[in-house]
Order: C-alpha cells, then sequence, then structure tokens
C-alpha cells in the first residue's frame, strides 16, 4: 500500500521510452515541479536482488561529480499501462545519446575530440578511485555524451558491477571482454584494469574499430598475448598513451587515472598548438557527383520564395506564382497564376502547399489547379505562421512586447477549433513555431547569456488543444529548422558551431541529439520522406533520417534554391550565365545507398 500511494505521488511524470539497460528499462521522464528533463531507471527486480540494487544505489549515491551520470533519488514509479509499480532510480538525463551511437554514426573521431572524451572519463574516474570504487565495465555503450556548447561532455555511467577495491580479490569475471584487461581474465581486478578499458575506448575513438574481434575465449587470447597495430601518422605523444595504456602487465600501466590525465591533457595542448583549426567530427560521406552546367527551365526571375509537395515543385518569380513538375529530368511547367502587389509567403506540405497573401486581413490559400481560398481566420500580417506538413492545423505567434507575453494563436486550417496560448516573454528573441504533427507543434526561441558568447536554443512543446507540454534548451545557436516528414517527433536544423558547420537532428521523443559534421555551410535545407536535402552554395548532401550521409554533389555553378518531390527527384535552381535556371535530378541515377 505504501508503495502504490508513493506511485500516485510521484514527482515525475514518465514522457518516452529512451532506451533498455542492463537491469531494465529507461525512461524519459519530467519533474512535475520544475520541468527538468531526468532518466528513470525501471529495474526489473526478478533479474536483479535487492542486494544488488542496494549495492549499485549506494555507489551512485556516493558518486556526485559532472562525468558521473548521477543518481538524484529513489521513487515508485508505475509504468504505461501496467498495474505493477516498480522501485526506480531517478538519474541525470544525457541526450546526446552514448558514445558507441556517436561511433556508429563516424568513420571517427578528429583526435582532439577522441582526447577530450578521454579526459572527460579519466575525471571520473580519478573521482571514483579516489573514493576506493572501480567501475569493472567500461565500454561505448555506459558512456553517456552531454550536449555542450564546445561539442560533448561524457558521464560514466552504470557502476552496476562496480567493486569496492578492497573487495575485488577472487570476485569472478563481470564485464565486456572485447573492453577487459589481461589480468580480469583470472580474476583480478584493480585500477590498472579501467586504465586498460580507457585505453580500448581511445583506440576505438580514434582508429574507428577495437584492436580485437572474436568471441569470449578468442578475446581472452588476444588481450593475454597478441599485439594490435596503430595507424601510421598517429602523434608520437597519442601512440605513447595507448601503448603504456594497454601493456599486458598491469604494473607497466598509468599508476593512476591522474597520471594518464596528464599525459592526454599535454598531448591535446601540443596537437592544439600544431593544428589551428580541428572540425568537431567525421561524418561519413560517399564520393561527391559532380552535376555539371544546368540544363533545365530558364527563369525569367530568380524566384523569391519556392516550395515542393509530393507531385510539384512552386516558385514565386515576379509577380506570378509558377508550378512545375518532373517530366523524367525535365521540369515541365503546368501553370502559372498572376499574384497581387502584397506581400506573399509559401508553404511546403506533403501533398499541397499553402499561400499566405498580407492584405488586410491576410489570407490563406490552397495551391492545386487554382488558388483555394480557406476559411482560416489569420490575425496579422506580423504573426508568424505555421502549417502543419498535413494541412490539418495552423498556428499564429504574436509577440507582445508592452505586455512582455507571447501568444499563439491555433486552429483547424478550415478556421475551427480556435484557441490561444499564453506565456511570459522576456529575455529571448523568438526564431520560429513548428507544427510536428497532427497534434503537437514546438515553439523555438534564442536567449545568450551576458557573460558569455554562447547562445541557447530553447523548446516549448505545445499541443493543438491549447496546452504547454515538454520544455527544454540546448546551449547552441541554431537556425533553419525544418520538421521531418513521416517522423512526426524530428527536426532538423543547422549548429553554427565555431570549430566546423554541422547538421543537427532532434528527436523529440524521447529527447535524444544527434550532430552530423558537414564540409561546408548550409544555405538551404529541404525534407523528404526519408530525410533531408542539405545545401550550401556549392555543395549538397543527403541525409537519412537516422542522421547518415548517403549521397554528395557538387556544382560549380552556385546553388539559390533547393526542392524535392516524391522519393527521388531533386529540384535545384542554380545561376549560370546571367539566368536562373531550374533543373531536376532523379537522385536513384546517383548509385545512393539508399533503398527506396
Amino acid at each position: 500500500m505504501a508503495t502504490a500511494r508513493a506511485a500516485q505521488t510521484s514527482r515525475y511524470r514518465l514522457v518516452d521510452l529512451a532506451g533498455q539497460g542492463q537491469y531494465g528499462q529507461v525512461y524519459l521522464a519530467v519533474n512535475r515541479e520544475s520541468g527538468e528533463l531526468v532518466a528513470i531507471k525501471v529495474l526489473n527486480e526478478r533479474q536483479l536482488l535487492t542486494r544488488g540494487f542496494l549495492r549499485e544505489l549506494n555507489f551512485l549515491l556516493t558518486l556526485q561529480h559532472p562525468h558521473v551520470v548521477g543518481c538524484q533519488a529513489i521513487d515508485y514509479i508505475r509504468v504505461h499501462h501496467s498495474p505493477q509499480v516498480s522501485r526506480s532510480l531517478v538519474m541525470d538525463y544525457c541526450a546526446g545519446g552514448t558514445l558507441r551511437s556517436l561511433l556508429e554514426q563516424e568513420q571517427a573521431l578528429p583526435l582532439t575530440t577522441a582526447l577530450r572524451l578521454t579526459l572527460d572519463v579519466l575525471a571520473a574516474l580519478t573521482y571514483a578511485h579516489h573514493r576506493g570504487i572501480l567501475h569493472c565495465d567500461l565500454k561505448p555503450e555506459n558512456i553517456l555524451l552531454e550536449v555542450t556548447a564546445t561539442g560533448w561532455q561524457a558521464k560514466v555511467s552504470d557502476f552496476g558491477v562496480a567493486r569496492l577495491i578492497e573487495d575485488v580479490k577472487g570476485s569472478g569475471q563481470t564485464g565486456s571482454p572485447a573492453y577487459m584487461a589481461p589480468e580480469r581474465f583470472y580474476g583480478q581486478t584493480m585500477p590498472a584494469s579501467d586504465l586498460y578499458a580507457v585505453g580500448i575506448l581511445m583506440y576505438e575513438m580514434i582508429v574507428g574499430d577495437r584492436p580485437f574481434h572474436g568471441t569470449p575465449a578468442e578475446l581472452m587470447v588476444a588481450h593475454l598475448s597478441r599485439p594490435y597495430t596503430l595507424p601510421e601518422g598517429l602523434p608520437f605523444l597519442v601512440r605513447r598513451i595507448i601503448a603504456k595504456a594497454l601493456d599486458k602487465l598491469p604494473q607497466r600501466r598509468y599508476k593512476s587515472a591522474a597520471e594518464m590525465t596528464m599525459a592526454v591533457q599535454l598531448a591535446l595542448e601540443v596537437i592544439e598548438a600544431e593544428r589551428h583549426e580541428q572540425p568537431l567530427l567525421f561524418s561519413r560521406s560517399p564520393a561527391a557527383v559532380w552535376l555539371g552546367e544546368p540544363q533545365g527551365y530558364a527563369l525569367p526571375l530568380p524566384p523569391q520564395q519556392v516550395a515542393s509537395t509530393a507531385t510539384r515543385f512552386y516558385g514565386v518569380v515576379g509577380d506570378h506564382l509558377w508550378a512545375w513538375q518532373a517530366r523524367e529530368t525535365v521540369p515541365a511547367e503546368i501553370g502559372q497564376w498572376p499574384l497581387p502587389p502584397l506581400p506573399t509567403q509559401l508553404y511546403s506540405g506533403e501533398v499541397s502547399a499553402w499561400l499566405r497573401i498580407n492584405g488586410l486581413p491576410p489570407q490563406l490559400f490552397c495551391i492545386h489547379d487554382q488558388l483555394i481560398p480557406l476559411d482560416c481566420h489569420l490575425r496579422s500580417t506580423l504573426n508568424r505562421l505555421a502549417i502543419d506538413a498535413t494541412g490539418y492545423w495552423c498556428a499564429e505567434t504574436q509577440i507582445d512586447s508592452a505586455a512582455a507575453e507571447l501568444q499563439l494563436h491555433v486552429q483547424l486550417i478550415n478556421g475551427q477549433g480556435q484557441r490561444t496560448l499564453r506565456c511570459q516573454w522576456h529575455g529571448r528573441t523568438f526564431v520560429d513555431t513548428l507544427l510536428l504533427n497532427r497534434r503537437y507543434g514546438v515553439v523555438i526561441s534564442r536567449s545568450q547569456h551576458p557573460e558569455t558568447v554562447h547562445a541557447t536554443t530553447h523548446f516549448q512543446l505545445f499541443d493543438r488543444r491549447g496546452h504547454w507540454r515538454l520544455y527544454t534548451q540546448l546551449p547552441a545557436h541554431l537556425t533553419l529548422f525544418t520538421p521531418a516528414h513521416h517522423q512526426p517527433w524530428q527536426l532538423a536544423a543547422f549548429e553554427d558551431h565555431p570549430q566546423q558547420p554541422l547538421l543537427m537532428l532532434l528527436h523529440l521523443r524521447p529527447w535524444r541529439i544527434q550532430r552530423l559534421g558537414l564540409r561546408f555551410r548550409p544555405q538551404f535545407l529541404c525534407a523528404t520522406p526519408w530525410g533531408y536535402v542539405v545545401a550550401g552554395r556549392h555543395s549538397l548532401n543527403l541525409v537519412t533520417h537516422s542522421g547518415e550521409i548517403v549521397g554528395t554533389a557538387e556544382s560549380e555553378q552556385e546553388i539559390d534554391g533547393l526542392g524535392f518531390t516524391g522519393d527521388r527527384h531533386l529540384w535545384l535552381i542554380r545561376h549560370h550565365q546571367g539566368e536562373s535556371v531550374l533543373q531536376t535530378w532523379d537522385i536513384t541515377t546517383w548509385e545512393i545507398d539508399l533503398i527506396l
């Protein structure tokens, strides 16, 4: 009865399943009072004895460090659609995922990124070892990443198999064989064993693969007796660190995590001094396709705006709205409509496109074979309008500076179901409002701390029925926000990072962040059924929803506009010999790694 009452009064509301841990499920949850995002580790007590639960809780409560995933509390949670009340750990939530997910996304990490993450892990080990605790299971799956303004901050998680140093004699084998020190296979564990695992992590981050593979028995033989190879060109200091950390004899390794930290810090400082510009990521990308000279539909003027749907590409050219379809690989004009001498705005959708004409009052039209006026009631030409990709509902954002208030007017596209949301508005700059699906949208804003140069981007989720929902933020300057097609909880955006242009994929449920390193500065971002097209002035990438770059193209002529129709037709507007030329490609002819 006590646990049932505790579950009813829990301070945390479960939002989404975030993953499956070693001892149970992990949920993203929100603190009902503060709005803080946390991870709830719901433990499977049939697999984990109470003694084991209390041991992990004891370790976590004694480890409070910036590079350790901390335990905030113990709580009793009733999981969705289950009458059972489960004992749970309330943990720090890390939106950057795991080091494993980053390594699967990247070919290899740049040296400076790998060394900084290594320093974070060593800081956690220095802290834990000083308190007499060994981790015993360091691996990329147990290194969580927090997004920071300069990159990532690593946090060590899962001390479930951790052991006190005085209790390790005669202990059984626990941990992952791919990352276990040689002495671990004989039941011996010491601080140097954790440092051996750090050496394996360093090797994997820098080389892109582990030094040894095979079955547990084969891995044991490899760790005990087989040599490893390092690529040529690796700086001497880095080679020496890995060699010392991976010595077969623990007595020859670093004496402590603090000693290894000093060596890694020195290597990082030397590399940064010798190489002035280091990228943050080396994202995998295929060989580039050369687009050649523009050949297509010559436009009388450069389009002021463009939009695309599943079958058509639209552009506002001069005082007309034009529409084209792809006939094989040639743009075919299918219509044009005169526009009044008023400001206009085009909106893309999955099936339809819309045109807003900013008269008094403003009016919204659906574009088919003609401009069809809609009964949607728009309040002001100054308000920012958002329409969901299916054309079901829309939202107007109004900033009342005098009252320091943001007003969000939502309604169905036919004008029914009108509601207004309000929130206090001061100290932020409005960026955009996006509708993610037929029920939820997000207001995006930006602020900057007066004492730092780093910006913070804020996300406030709301629903169509007029309620504010989840709030979160990121220490990053983001632009070009684009909702995904067929992925109702994903956004893409450009991160203006000082080290390297980045494409950021934001998964709102559960809250998770991916960064992809780009070799150009994006100017355009367009959603497709399978992902996104991101383009700069002379380059573009095809990116899937999962964050894989599957296609790359280069153009000598400047790219002035971008669109996508169906699942394979790319549209580009390029400047050539004083003209704007509209051209389309079937991307399946590029031999891309994408199944359509």
